[in-house]
């Protein structure tokens, strides 16, 4: 997003290079259960709380076609959560929620008709 002083006009950029993959999402998961691994959200939950937003804006701009509506309802529900043990909880329920979306995905990826592929060795060529 831009904003130019002159015109206090904002421009969004809406390219492909804003969209979240599932592999973004996935290590974002592994981040965050790292965090409850160290019991950051015992002691630092506002921490965990701006992972979770991360983690909603990765599952809106994640580049799908299956609906994330349930997953950011379970994000919501975890981020007005105050007691650490239900915190663990909702966590380990969005945790696998969104480990199930993210292995539907890949269970429903099709290579489009009329693709091809070539692999090609480059370990002999010679860079200058």
């Amino acid at each position: 997003m831009n904003i130019t002083p002159s015109t206090n006009k904002t421009t969004v950029s809406s390219s492909g290079d804003i969209a979240c993959t599932p592999y973004d999402v996935e290590s974002l998961l592994n981040t965050i259960e790292s965090l409850f691994q160290k019991d950051i959200h015992v002691n630092e939950p506002r921490l965990i709380k701006d992972k979770m937003h991360e983690l909603k804006g990765d599952l809106l701009t994640m580049n799908s076609n299956i609906p994330v509506h349930s997953l950011v309802g379970q994000i919501n529900q975890v981020l007005v959560t105050q007691s650490p043990d239900t915190l663990l909880e909702r966590w380990s329920s969005l945790r696998d929620s969104t480990r199930e979306v993210l292995s539907q995905l890949q269970k429903n990826f099709r290579i489009p008709s009329n693709t091809y592929a070539i692999a090609i060795d480059d370990s002999k060529v010679s860079r200058s």
